[in-house]
């Protein structure tokens, strides 16, 4: 059940988890992950449920890391490696 849910809601996951409500919640998470980790150019990270790559895209464009992505989705991989 779960697996078709992200495979039909991937085309618009990114988008939806960046708007209203989850948007909020994101952005405040989004802070407080990367406050913790730190992140500099150059390092490596390993990002497991990474979904369509909210973090994964943020730490790639805004810190230069290297990052992998994994999530059981194909899908939601497809939409991290078109961005």
């Amino acid at each position: 059940m779960t697996d078709a849910y992200f495979e039909k809601a991937a085309s618009t996951y990114l988008d939806r988890s960046g708007r209203g409500l989850w948007g909020h919640f994101r952005r405040r998470e989004k802070a407080v992950i990367f406050d913790f980790l730190q992140p500099q150019p150059g390092e490596s990270l390993l990002e497991l449920g990474c979904g369509a790559g909210f973090y994964a895209r943020k730490l790639y464009s805004d810190f230069g890391m290297q990052v992998t992505g994994v999530d059981v989705c194909p899908s939601m991989i497809r939409q991290l490696e078109n961005s």
